[in-house]
Protein backbone atom coordinates (compact mmCIF):
# COMPACT_ATOMS: atom_id res chain seq x y z
CA UNK A 1 0.00 0.00 0.00
CA UNK A 2 2.88 2.36 0.74
CA UNK A 3 4.29 1.81 -2.75
CA UNK A 4 0.95 2.56 -4.39
CA UNK A 5 0.46 5.61 -2.18
CA UNK A 6 3.86 7.02 -3.07
CA UNK A 7 3.43 6.49 -6.79
CA UNK A 8 0.12 8.28 -7.09
CA UNK A 9 0.62 11.31 -4.88
CA UNK A 10 0.63 13.53 -7.95
CA UNK A 11 -2.41 12.01 -9.66
CA UNK A 12 -6.13 12.61 -9.39
CA UNK A 13 -9.33 11.03 -10.69
CA UNK A 14 -12.86 11.05 -9.29
CA UNK A 15 -13.76 8.08 -7.11
CA UNK A 16 -15.83 5.21 -8.48
CA UNK A 17 -19.41 5.26 -7.24
CA UNK A 18 -21.36 2.46 -8.96
CA UNK A 19 -20.55 -0.70 -7.01
CA UNK A 20 -22.10 -4.07 -6.32
CA UNK A 21 -24.33 -4.15 -3.28
CA UNK A 22 -24.48 -6.76 -0.55
CA UNK A 23 -27.50 -7.29 1.68
CA UNK A 24 -27.05 -5.81 5.15
CA UNK A 25 -26.54 -8.50 7.76
CA UNK A 26 -28.21 -7.63 11.10
CA UNK A 27 -25.14 -9.06 12.87
CA UNK A 28 -23.07 -6.27 11.28
CA UNK A 29 -25.02 -3.61 13.18
CA UNK A 30 -23.75 -4.50 16.67
CA UNK A 31 -20.06 -4.71 15.75
CA UNK A 32 -20.33 -1.65 13.51
CA UNK A 33 -22.01 0.42 16.23
CA UNK A 34 -19.44 -0.59 18.83
CA UNK A 35 -16.54 0.23 16.50
CA UNK A 36 -18.10 3.57 15.54
CA UNK A 37 -18.41 4.50 19.20
CA UNK A 38 -14.76 3.48 19.76
CA UNK A 39 -13.62 5.56 16.79
CA UNK A 40 -15.57 8.59 18.02
CA UNK A 41 -14.12 8.23 21.52
CA UNK A 42 -10.56 8.00 20.14
CA UNK A 43 -10.74 10.84 17.64
CA UNK A 44 -13.79 12.89 16.69
CA UNK A 45 -12.04 14.33 13.61
CA UNK A 46 -11.45 10.91 12.03
CA UNK A 47 -14.95 9.78 13.10
CA UNK A 48 -16.55 12.79 11.38
CA UNK A 49 -14.52 12.33 8.20
CA UNK A 50 -15.20 8.59 8.01
CA UNK A 51 -18.96 8.82 8.65
CA UNK A 52 -19.38 11.76 6.22
CA UNK A 53 -17.21 10.29 3.45
CA UNK A 54 -18.31 6.66 3.75
CA UNK A 55 -21.82 6.76 5.27
CA UNK A 56 -22.70 3.28 3.96
CA UNK A 57 -19.47 1.61 5.10
CA UNK A 58 -19.64 -1.15 7.71
CA UNK A 59 -16.69 -1.11 10.11
CA UNK A 60 -14.90 -4.44 10.60
CA UNK A 61 -11.74 -3.52 12.54
CA UNK A 62 -9.90 -0.51 13.86
CA UNK A 63 -6.15 -0.73 14.50
CA UNK A 64 -4.25 1.90 16.45
CA UNK A 65 -0.65 2.11 15.21
CA UNK A 66 2.24 4.50 15.85
CA UNK A 67 1.43 6.36 12.63
CA UNK A 68 -2.30 6.68 13.33
CA UNK A 69 -5.57 4.81 12.94
CA UNK A 70 -6.10 2.07 10.35
CA UNK A 71 -9.69 1.13 9.55
CA UNK A 72 -10.89 -2.00 7.76
CA UNK A 73 -14.46 -1.81 6.51
CA UNK A 74 -16.76 -2.99 3.76
CA UNK A 75 -18.55 -0.67 1.40
CA UNK A 76 -21.39 -2.34 -0.48
CA UNK A 77 -19.67 -5.69 0.07
CA UNK A 78 -16.27 -4.47 -1.12
CA UNK A 79 -13.04 -4.09 0.87
CA UNK A 80 -12.27 -0.58 2.15
CA UNK A 81 -9.12 0.36 4.07
CA UNK A 82 -8.77 3.89 5.42
CA UNK A 83 -5.89 5.47 7.31
CA UNK A 84 -5.79 8.60 9.50
CA UNK A 85 -2.74 10.17 11.12
CA UNK A 86 -2.41 10.46 14.91
CA UNK A 87 -4.28 13.79 14.84
CA UNK A 88 -7.22 12.28 12.93
CA UNK A 89 -6.35 13.78 9.53
CA UNK A 90 -7.28 11.62 6.53
CA UNK A 91 -4.21 10.08 4.89
CA UNK A 92 -5.42 7.52 2.35
CA UNK A 93 -8.11 5.04 1.38
CA UNK A 94 -8.02 1.91 -0.75
CA UNK A 95 -11.28 0.47 -2.09
CA UNK A 96 -11.06 -2.88 -3.88
CA UNK A 97 -13.92 -4.30 -5.93
CA UNK A 98 -14.52 -6.77 -8.78
CA UNK A 99 -13.91 -5.55 -12.33
CA UNK A 100 -17.52 -6.24 -13.32
CA UNK A 101 -18.51 -3.35 -11.02
CA UNK A 102 -16.27 -0.91 -12.91
CA UNK A 103 -18.16 1.97 -14.50
CA UNK A 104 -18.99 0.98 -18.11
CA UNK A 105 -17.66 4.23 -19.57
CA UNK A 106 -14.32 3.73 -17.84
CA UNK A 107 -14.14 0.08 -18.95
CA UNK A 108 -14.93 1.10 -22.55
CA UNK A 109 -12.28 3.83 -22.42
CA UNK A 110 -9.67 1.32 -21.22
CA UNK A 111 -10.56 -1.24 -23.90
CA UNK A 112 -10.47 1.44 -26.63
CA UNK A 113 -7.03 2.53 -25.45
CA UNK A 114 -5.80 -1.08 -25.39
CA UNK A 115 -7.40 -2.91 -28.35
CA UNK A 116 -7.51 -6.69 -27.92
CA UNK A 117 -7.46 -6.46 -24.11
CA UNK A 118 -10.37 -7.11 -21.76
CA UNK A 119 -10.90 -5.93 -18.20
CA UNK A 120 -10.62 -8.68 -15.56
CA UNK A 121 -9.84 -9.31 -11.89
CA UNK A 122 -10.17 -6.53 -9.37
CA UNK A 123 -10.14 -2.75 -9.49
CA UNK A 124 -8.25 -0.77 -6.87
CA UNK A 125 -9.46 2.77 -6.19
CA UNK A 126 -6.71 4.59 -4.27
CA UNK A 127 -7.24 8.00 -2.68
CA UNK A 128 -4.36 9.89 -1.07
CA UNK A 129 -5.54 13.07 0.60
CA UNK A 130 -7.37 14.84 -2.26
CA UNK A 131 -5.96 12.84 -5.19
CA UNK A 132 -7.16 9.51 -6.58
CA UNK A 133 -6.30 6.86 -9.12
CA UNK A 134 -8.00 3.73 -10.41
CA UNK A 135 -5.84 0.67 -11.03
CA UNK A 136 -7.59 -1.59 -13.55
CA UNK A 137 -6.41 -5.05 -14.64
CA UNK A 138 -6.57 -5.93 -18.36
CA UNK A 139 -5.44 -9.02 -20.27
CA UNK A 140 -5.15 -10.66 -23.64
CA UNK A 141 -3.85 -14.15 -24.52
CA UNK A 142 -0.19 -13.16 -24.17
CA UNK A 143 -0.01 -10.64 -21.33
CA UNK A 144 -1.77 -8.73 -18.60
CA UNK A 145 -1.40 -5.13 -17.52
CA UNK A 146 -2.46 -2.97 -14.62
CA UNK A 147 -3.55 0.39 -16.01
CA UNK A 148 -3.52 3.53 -13.86
CA UNK A 149 -6.28 6.06 -14.62
CA UNK A 150 -6.07 9.61 -13.29
CA UNK A 151 -7.26 13.04 -14.34
CA UNK A 152 -3.92 13.34 -16.13
CA UNK A 153 -4.76 10.34 -18.32
CA UNK A 154 -4.07 6.64 -18.48
CA UNK A 155 -0.76 4.79 -18.33
CA UNK A 156 0.53 1.26 -17.84
CA UNK A 157 1.43 0.81 -14.18
CA UNK A 158 2.53 -2.86 -14.42
CA UNK A 159 2.92 -5.28 -17.29
CA UNK A 160 3.65 -9.02 -17.41
CA UNK A 161 4.04 -11.53 -20.22
CA UNK A 162 2.17 -14.77 -19.56
CA UNK A 163 4.31 -17.90 -19.69
CA UNK A 164 3.63 -20.06 -22.71
CA UNK A 165 2.99 -23.72 -21.88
Amino acid sequence: MIAITGLILNTYTPAQTALNTRPFNIGDAGTHSTLLADLKAKNVKSFNHFTNTYPEAILRKIHEEKDGTHINATLNGNSLKVQYDVKGKFQNAVLTYPSDALNEKIADQVMQSFPGFTVFGTVIDVTVRDKSALLVMIENRKSWKRVRITDDGMDVYEEYVKSIQ
